[in-house]
């Protein structure tokens, strides 16, 4: 019987988890040049992210250049330009810079558009394109002498 009992509550307990984890959903815009780049690395979102960009280039990520691969947080409402703003002081203070030598643009998010389809996971899809690519424009040989032993992590912020 308190088997049953228990099985039962776990269940009920189980069913109502989704509908509460749904309720707090969000979601979370980014932009860090190569998008296929960023794909495997995102876990503690917005840490992740500083971690795996060039925060100190605002004229694009790596070997891509240009408006269209600037380094940009949006945000959709004021809790989340509140956490935006906060991981850049922190991720300033880790890496010994002012605010301000910070290139990473933080602003209210706009309408997107997904990408195309042979876009989509690139990264699994073309493990050996993506790896060359992701090689020869230096991207994580740039993040670690920005990043040092941080990047692409999810340790603590330092400093």
């Amino acid at each position: 019987m308190k088997r049953t009992l228990l099985l039962l509550v776990t269940c009920l307990m189980l069913l109502s988890w989704p509908q509460r984890a749904m309720a707090e959903l969000q979601t979370a815009v980014f932009a860090g040049g190569c998008f296929w780049c960023l794909e495997h690395d995102l876990a503690e979102l917005l840490r992740s992210y500083w971690r795996n960009v060039d925060p100190l280039d605002g004229g694009g990520q790596f070997c891509d250049r240009g408006d269209s691969y600037r380094p940009v947080i949006f945000t959709a409402n004021a809790d989340q330009a509140e956490a935006a703003e906060a991981s850049a002081q922190a991720a300033a203070s880790e890496l010994g810079q002012p605010l301000s030598a910070l290139k990473v643009e933080l602003r209210q998010a706009a309408r997107f558009w997904p990408a195309e389809g042979y876009h989509q996971n690139y990264a699994e899809n073309n493990a050996v394109k993506y790896n060359f690519y992701r090689f020869s424009c230096g991207r994580d040989r740039r993040l670690d002498s920005v990043w040092g032993d941080n990047a692409r992590s999810g340790n603590a912020w330092g400093k």
